[in-house]
């Protein structure tokens, strides 16, 4: 699982040390509001927490009769293989002259082939790369450190401010249900907008 932020950075945001408690519930929390930074993104970024470097994978797409595929962001692409509608190999390419991709920056998301197109249908496509948006940027580590503080918050303040009414005779207490952990500021969402990943 991949985290946006550390029990540091945490740390240092808040201003004061952890509770047992918050410890405790800490790596759930951090990998939950990372999930929803995925999920609102459309990008996975290399995890904090992994001191390795990620390792070339291999992943499925569908053809679509063109000479240009997007596909998940990636980096260090090493090979491409075209299927046919059975999924046996019918060419594999390992030679970075026979694609094209934009470098202009850590990672890309599309390959242009030179001399080929990839075969229109299901699962006509394997490639093999490392399969990340990147370096996590500043604003996604900003944003997870204040939303997950904003959750330890919340947790706490949500036992007392959660009741929505009470009766004294014959005791009773109703409360507030709590749709949607987390919500974005105004603020945050600008942060994060510019990494969402636009789909054609």
């Amino acid at each position: 699982m991949r985290e946006y932020t550390t029990q540091d950075r945490l740390v240092d945001f808040i201003g004061r040390e952890l509770t047992t408690a918050e410890l405790n519930l800490l790596p759930e929390r951090i990998q939950y509001i990372s999930s929803y930074i995925e999920a609102y993104t459309s990008r996975r970024w290399n995890s904090l927490a992994s001191s390795t470097s990620p390792v070339a994978t291999v992943r499925t797409y569908d053809g679509n009769g063109k000479h240009e595929l997007f596909i998940d962001d990636f980096s260090s692409l090493s090979k491409i293989e075209l299927l046919d509608s059975q999924g046996d190999v019918i060419d594999t390419l390992t030679d970075t002259d026979e694609w094209i991709v934009d470098d202009s920056g850590e990672t890309s998301n599309s390959i242009y082939l030179r001399n080929y197109a990839f075969y229109n249908g299901t699962g006509r496509v394997k490639v093999t790369a490392i399969f990340s948006a990147g370096t996590v940027p500043a604003g996604v580590i900003m944003v997870c450190t204040q939303l997950v503080a904003r959750l330890m918050t919340q947790a706490k303040n949500e036992k007392i401010s959660n009741v929505k009414s009470k009766r004294l005779g014959e005791f009773s207490v109703t409360y507030g249900d709590s749709n949607g952990l987390v919500s974005l500021t105004e603020s945050e969402i600008k942060m994060l907008d510019p990494f969402k990943r636009i789909s054609l």
